[in-house]
């Protein structure tokens, strides 16, 4: 009966051997499942010649396999050291070294001693009987004094051992090592049994190797469940992650497929298992694509990257693919394992915010960024050609106006069917941009004849001079085109834009609704107007401004008894330059406010100064857009006014007739005449005039534009729009100022049509303050 049990334990610890080496091959880091498969065989070693001592018939038959048993059990003790300090991840193992030495040297001691370790003297082989009557063999004789030494190893062994596995189970509470520490009591046991045999304290048995088959049953149990756990965990991996996996062979069969793959595909694995990987397919990958991915995983085993497939319902759908090999023991693939993700929204999003950055939201042009982009790509393509381009500058005429009258929906209406007109009228091979607002812009590359660009200006000036039917609005527009041309006028990106964009404002001073080319000399006019524009943020400070003044006569009593304030400006190296140059700078730069602001303060130092002599004398201020729209300055005249002890009645604000347009102003006119100042409206006539505003908005004077008075003569049409524009002025209770009176016969005319007051060269040009009082003085005088 203990022949076959030994033989069978055998089987099992063998059985065990082939199949912990399997798992120690198959994961290469896994050194305890490698130790233990040698700990296997060797219990089924040493419980086979444990079978040859119980079986000997004489000492020689019975010393090798006692000689070997104890050699194979130090060897096993050894591997058991290492085994409990890889399993509880001993970092600093100094004891388990000091024991393998010791090991070592009771190996040696057994190598070579003439008996065993175990023996010093064997003195005969005894024939012993099991308690159920079954005959074995049985060594006596002298005990060899290294048992003694022998023991306390063995207990430091254990204690090791048991101090080991109780700090891993404390660490992580695994009950595996709880089952650890079981066996190990259990091989404890068997060993203390051993000790007291060979002592004769108990009655021998032929237990042997029974310890170590425990030992080595129970920690097969432990690892495989440990196994299975892991297992276990795979596959929850596998079915839980929300990222598609599926493995296939090495031929790219699909062999299994996780929930997330079915997910995503639609697929189902039964639908799917057994059929080629491309399946998936979605079409937009060609040959060399997939050509490319294979050759990467049969020379590096892996491969990753972005891959358009289909799902079952015929959605082409973005996935990030991690494809990794499993290779046999020979470095063959034997399956392979992709793992991915749905990245479809992820590239809309990309794409969104790629076209967000790129084109232009309202017309879907290419905006400033994208369209310089393909600038610089053409410059650099451009640079082996011969082949000229232009690049041309479009802003749409009067576009503010719309916006401003009939709101920002009809203007984004607009410019969205004016992109469309454009886009007609220009080549597929050429691009089209919007730079911004009612900016856009044209490459035309690779001409074969400047001409061309002539003629797409032309062809766009007239799509864009034609009636826009916008809902219930009819809507006419007009477009100012600057063209330069490349390589002649500029050759880098920078320059180009600025050139068209210097062309495209003179096409608009021509008149708009033409184009106009660049020319060398618009870049010595921009490059003035911005020298210009520096001198008059330093002309403020440097106190280079000043006011001249031109009288404004009764015509009734050629009495002097207004004066209009016009600014001048000493420039210390270009001399008095006239406002029709710097005005418009001022305006665009926003430095008009504080001039206005200056100007406004100079008066009021002028009349406090005159208020003496004269107290019933009006100055008149042109103020524009820009001041009139700012409320605080409007409340500044009113305290500045208080505080130099003058009425309102002693300033007279000019206005335009376009500023009438916004809805906004009559409120500030109404704020200006409560604090006593009077309102002028200047250059009527000149603009779109319009009689409602005369009728809606409280205006003190009107102001006849000088071109109606330069050719006036009896009987002539300007002597009837006049004498009609001073009729209705009066009718409405408005005063009439005329400009531009340089002769007797106009003032006379003017004085037959009853016209109030007169103002040009005739009477004076603008002069200093000094010589405006003297010609006080001289009217003042002549009136008496």
């Amino acid at each position: 009966m203990i022949i076959p049990s030994f033989y069978l334990f055998s089987g099992i610890c063998i059985y065990a051997f082939f199949t912990h080496l399997e798992a120690a091959r198959n994961s290469t880091k896994n050194k305890k499942e490698l130790i233990f498969s040698c700990m296997c065989l060797l219990v089924a070693l040493i419980a086979i010649l444990h079978v040859r001592c119980l079986q000997a018939t004489s000492l020689n038959d019975y010393i090798w396999p006692s000689k070997a048993f104890i050699a194979l059990a130090i060897i096993f003790f050894l591997c058991t050291v290492w085994f409990i300090t890889i399993y509880t991840k001993q970092r600093h193992a100094y004891f388990a070294y000091a024991l393998s030495l010791t090991f070592i040297i009771l190996f040696a001691v057994n190598l070579f001693s003439p008996f065993s370790l175990e023996y010093a003297e064997i003195t005969e082989i005894k024939t012993m009987k099991t308690p159920w009557g079954e005959p074995y063999i049985r060594a006596e004789g002298q005990l060899s004094p290294w048992m003694e030494t022998t023991y306390p190893i063995l207990f430091l062994t254990y204690g090791y051992m048991f101090i080991s596995i109780a700090k891993f189970h404390k660490k992580t509470r695994k009950n595996e090592a709880l089952w650890m520490l079981i066996a190990m009591i259990v091989f404890f046991i068997s060993t203390i049994h051993g000790m007291l045999a060979r002592v004769s304290i108990v009655d021998a048995a032929p237990m042997g190797p029974l310890g170590f088959i425990a030992l080595v049953i129970l920690m097969n149990r432990i690892l495989n469940h440990e196994n299975y756990q892991q297992l276990k965990l795979a596959n929850l991996v596998f079915n839980s992650t929300s990222e598609g996996m599926l493995l296939t062979n090495q031929e790219a069969t699909i062999i299994a497929v996780n929930p997330a793959f079915t997910d995503t595909t639609g697929y189902s694995a039964e639908e799917v298992v057994g059929k080629k990987a491309n399946v998936l397919s979605s079409g937009r990958q060609d040959r060399a694509f997939y050509t490319a991915m294979w050759n990467s995983i049969k020379t590096t085993g892996k491969w990753q990257g972005e891959i358009w497939n289909r799902r079952k319902n015929g959605e082409a759908y973005a996935e990030w693919l991690s494809i990794n090999s499993i290779v046999n023991k020979d470095g063959s693939p034997s399956r392979y394992v992709a793992l991915f993700s749905d990245i479809t929204k992820q590239k809309e999003n990309e794409q969104l915010l790629w076209k967000q950055a790129n084109f232009d939201e309202l017309t879907g042009l290419m905006n400033r960024h994208m369209f310089n982009e393909r600038l610089e790509h053409y410059i650099l393509k451009s640079t082996k050609s011969s082949l000229k381009g232009a690049l041309m500058m479009i802003d749409l005429d009067r576009f503010k106006e719309v916006n401003d009258s009939l709101g920002h929906d009809i203007g984004d209406t607009l410019l969205n069917e004016a992109a469309q007109r454009m886009a007609v009228c220009i080549p597929d091979t050429d691009l089209l941009g919007r730079l911004g607002g009612d900016e856009f812009i044209v490459l035309l590359g690779e001409m074969d004849d400047s001409r061309d660009a002539e003629r797409i200006a032309n062809n766009i000036l007239k799509e864009l001079s034609a009636p826009f039917p916008l809902n219930e609005e009819t809507v006419y527009i007009s477009a100012s085109i600057g063209i330069t041309i490349y390589p002649d006028d500029a050759k880098d990106t920078i320059t180009l834009f600025k050139n068209a964009d210097q062309a495209m404002y003179a096409a608009k001073n021509q008149g708009r609704n033409c184009f106009h080319y660049f020319t060398a000399s618009m870049q010595e006019i921009a490059h003035a107007r911005l020298r210009l524009t520096t001198d008059l943020h330093l002309a403020l400070q440097e106190n280079q401004f000043c006011v001249y003044y031109q009288p404004i006569v009764d015509l009734d009593t050629n009495k002097i008894c207004k004066a209009e304030a016009l600014i001048r400006w000493q420039h210390p190296v270009l001399g008095l330059i006239s406002p029709a140059s710097f005005i418009p700078l001022a305006e665009e730069t926003g430095m008009i406010i504080p001039i206005g602001d200056w100007v406004f303060k100079e008066v009021v130092r002028q009349l406090s100064e005159w208020r003496s002599d004269i107290n019933t004398f009006q100055i008149s201020i042109n103020r524009s857009p820009a001041q009139f729209r700012q409320k605080i300055q409007n409340e500044e005249w009113h305290t500045h006014l208080e505080n130099a002890d003058l009425p309102g009645e002693s300033i007279v604000a000019e206005i335009t007739e376009g500023l009438l347009a916004d809805i906004s102003i009559n409120e500030k006119l109404a704020t200006l005449r409560s604090y006593g100042i009077q309102v002028a409206l200047d250059d009527f006539g000149t603009g779109y005039s319009s009689l409602s505003y005369l009728k809606n908005f409280d205006i003190d004077y009107l102001k006849i534009d000088s071109s109606f008075v330069r050719s006036l003569t009896p009987g002539s049409k300007d002597m009837a729009l006049c004498e009609a524009l001073i009729v209705m002025a009066h009718k409405l209770g408005i005063k009439v100022i005329a400009e531009g009176v340089e002769t007797p016969k106009q003032r006379d005319l003017l004085m037959t049509a009853r016209c109030d007051y007169g103002q040009g060269y005739f009477f004076s040009k603008p002069v200093p303050a000094a010589e405006l009082e003297k010609l006080l003085k001289i009217s003042k005088a002549e009136s008496k």
